[in-house]
């Protein structure tokens, strides 16, 4: 994962945090990193079974039973402590006491955020608590690990083209399956399909899928249920998901999570609807991890719901740094110094339309890796290595053309 990651361009910084830890003692190490370099610090990747914030007296799927305070992943997106008391809120009106929220419980007050106050891009893989899978939650983020690690270096056949199947219908003008339209024409021109999700998933694979169901913790009426992602192959490595009850999604086989967890390739998935969220930027080369923030910062000017604009349970089921284009990469890296300087050579990626190779050095493995050339060929030498212990990585390049 750490060797993606870098091949992507980040640089990768690990903390750990415990199980048994707060949120608020899990954050201090995201305020730590943010205060020492606030200019470089994008985005946050929770893996494993982070501890859950939750925040705000909230019921974005209208039921009266299940207002509360709701999991609150953007706690960690926004890098101060200022909007985030816990001394407000009493309330203990919902069916389950997870969602109570009283003064020093270590729930916050927050309903929303401010807008443009998340400044990192949070994306969590979790998958705690899904015994439907019928693995521990270790093998089901190895089983992820392993199945993202394959998309982004383009080991699937995945097309370019978007999916969506809305059960629920324009619902007094909410159209809850709205973000998929106003992403989709930006990234797939006119690839784009009605059509009933499991059976057309199980059929071909498609690159997005948008979907909204009346639904529960397990299940979205008409679209699928946790058990389905348990028995089914299906791929959409993107996904967006809007019904009842599943956008809390902090319980035993949540359906928000389950795509996750399952063999499919489905690797994100976001509760879209109250608010919507769009996706176009991806077309542009950006990641999901940035789309994700941009719903959650938009003001109601931008981005228009008629519920819960910036709300906190606003959250990315997934890796962020995913991006809309995998590439084959350049492979098999052989490093040897001699005289005339360093000479590199790799394996050539196996995709069409490769422009070059971008050749970056670093002196350290996590550390800045700087560009020093391009080339159109399967080698290079660095003349001009100073002395010293170097890491080197090689990026294939080639012009991506969207809608």
């Amino acid at each position: 994962l750490q060797a993606d990651l870098r091949g992507d361009g980040w640089q990768v910084i690990t903390r750990y945090a415990g199980r048994t830890q707060t949120p608020s003692q899990v954050k201090q190490h995201i305020n730590m990193l943010w205060q020492q370099d606030s200019a470089n610090f994008k985005a946050v990747y929770v893996l494993g079974h982070v501890p859950v914030p939750y925040s705000g007296y909230v019921g974005p799927d209208g039921h009266t039973d299940h207002y509360g305070a709701w999991p609150a992943d953007l706690y960690y997106a926004v890098p101060t402590e200022s909007q985030w008391t816990d001394y407000v809120l009493n309330v203990k009106v919902s069916s389950s006491a997870r969602n109570y929220n009283t003064p020093g419980d270590g729930k916050f007050d927050t309903d929303a955020i401010i807008p443009g106050s998340a400044k990192l891009d949070v994306g969590r893989v979790d998958l705690f608590n899904m015994p439907a899978f019928g693995l521990s939650d270790t093998a089901l983020i190895r089983r992820y690990l392993n199945k993202a690690h394959n998309f982004k270096v383009n080991n699937y056949p995945v097309v370019l083209r978007g999916l969506i199947e809305d059960a629920i219908g324009a619902f007094g003008g909410e159209a809850f399956v709205r973000g998929g339209w106003g992403s989709y024409s930006g990234m797939f021109g006119d690839s784009i399909r009605e059509a009933d999700f499991l059976t057309e998933l199980k059929a071909r694979p498609y690159m997005f899928a948008t979907t909204s169901g009346f639904g529960s913790y397990t299940s979205s009426s008409g679209i699928a249920s946790t058990t389905d992602f348990a028995n089914d192959s299906l791929t959409s490595p993107f996904t967006s998901y809007f019904g009842s009850y599943f956008g809390d999604w902090d319980n035993s086989n949540n359906l928000l999570r389950a795509p996750l967890a399952s063999r499919s390739l489905i690797l994100t998935s976001t509760w879209s609807g109250r608010p919507v969220y769009y996706y176009h930027q991806m077309a542009l080369g950006q990641t999901v991890g940035y789309c994700a923030t941009a719903a959650a910062n938009s003001p109601r000017s931008l981005y228009q719901s008629v519920y819960l604009n910036n709300g906190v349970h606003m959250a990315l089921m997934g890796d962020p740094s995913l991006r809309l284009h995998p590439m084959s990469s350049a492979s098999n890296l052989a490093v040897a110094a001699k005289c005339d300087g360093v000479h590199l050579t790799w394996t050539a990626s196996a995709d069409t339309g490769i422009s070059g190779y971008r050749i970056y050095r670093a002196t350290g493995l996590d550390e800045e890796y700087k560009w020093i050339a391009t080339v159109a060929t399967d080698s290079f030498v660095d003349a001009n290595a100073p002395a010293g212990h170097h890491y080197y990585m090689v990026r294939a390049e080639r012009l991506q053309k969207t809608p």
